[in-house]
């Protein structure tokens, strides 16, 4: 599995093509999927430091 900064670094790289979009794939944006994407990061580490878990 990819660590956190890993996967982190690759939507940085991937920002540059926040437009575009290919509708064979996805109806939304690149841009969409990185916010997305960050977004569920954020609702997990949210959910686990209000956990018993760490």
């Amino acid at each position: 599995m990819e660590s956190l900064e890993r996967q982190i670094q690759q939507l940085k790289e991937n920002m540059s093509h926040m437009h575009v979009t290919k509708a064979h794939i996805s109806e939304e944006s690149v841009g969409w999927h990185i916010d997305h994407s960050l977004l569920v990061m954020i609702a997990i580490i949210s959910a686990l430091k209000k956990s018993d878990w760490i």
